[in-house]
């Protein structure tokens, strides 16, 4: 039977954070929130509001979404309250190794600066959102779980997926999203016609959905 989580409460979201994490010395997750321009008429591809917090412990996951919660419910655009969307990364970050990586960009930024590369003076005041951004990409994941993203709500769509991969790989996690389903599955073979629909796209190293607000 598939288990589909809907997580349509704090306390829904905080209980699976707690039970999804995998923490470690070396390990850390992403949480985001975003405004997007679909759901927000104020809001264009080159105004995104992003808000990003690091989680390295379970002790502070009830702390760090309450904080990002609190930001995005209070940020305006033109005086309007805006529709957020919450996600998490699927797979935690490698620290050590975004940590050289962000060490060779620093150097990278430097001698920039030293040419007279204004844009770069102006990163340099925000090198907390240049670490954000080192942890996210894909090459400094510690785990491997794939998303298989699928925009399609109806559940007999989902059972012909679900039915088909799971045979495959193991599926971690079946989340339900406003426009369809994230599975959140072991790595695998991905070569299957069920899986070959416009609707259907895999993820490799991405964020899933939690929830919206408004």
């Amino acid at each position: 039977m598939i288990q589909t989580r809907s997580l349509s409460s704090d306390e829904d979201i905080l209980s699976f954070l707690k039970q999804y994490c995998d923490f470690g010395p070396n390990r850390l997750y992403i949480l985001l929130a975003m405004a997007r321009p679909k759901e927000n008429k104020n809001i264009t591809h080159n105004s995104i509001p992003i808000f990003r917090e690091l989680i390295t412990k379970e002790e502070k996951i009830t702390e760090k979404y309450n904080k990002l919660k609190h930001i995005s419910e209070n940020h305006r655009e033109d005086g309007e309250k805006l529709t957020f969307r919450y996600y998490f990364s699927a797979n935690a970050r490698d620290i050590d190794k975004a940590f050289y990586l962000y060490q060779k960009k620093l150097l990278e930024m430097q001698r920039d600066i030293h040419n007279g590369h204004t844009a770069t003076q102006h990163k340099i005041k925000r090198l907390d959102k240049e670490w954000m951004s080192m942890l996210q990409k894909s090459g400094n994941k510690d785990d491997n779980y794939f998303i298989i993203d699928i925009d399609k709500s109806e559940k007999s769509i989902l059972n012909k997926i679900y039915n088909g991969i799971e045979k495959e790989t193991t599926i971690k996690e079946c989340i339900q999203t406003p426009n369809g389903y994230h599975l959140i599955t072991d790595p695998f073979n991905p070569n299957q016609n069920i899986l070959d629909e416009e609707y259907i796209e895999i993820k490799k190293d991405d964020l899933f959905f939690l929830s919206k607000n408004n």
